[in-house]
């Protein structure tokens, strides 16, 4: 969380990588920020669209949120 305050451009490697984490919400965390970065990043649109079916309400309201920016 204490990563979002960071400017995008000194994040967005860190970013990239965390697409990947076994997390989904630190996973919704780097979408968000590389959709902000690049609203085309095909890595973070998958990442959202991957989370939709998640049961967890949290996840749901992040997807939800996010879906507009892709």
């Amino acid at each position: 969380l204490a990563l979002r305050k960071a400017a995008a451009a000194d994040t967005a490697d860190l970013m990239r990588h965390l697409l990947d984490d076994p997390s989904v919400r630190v996973r919704l965390v780097a979408a968000g920020a590389a959709l902000a970065a690049d609203p085309a990043d095909a890595a973070a649109a998958a990442a959202v669209r991957a989370a939709a079916d998640d049961p967890n309400p949290r996840v749901k309201q992040a997807v939800e949120e996010l879906l507009p920016q892709i």
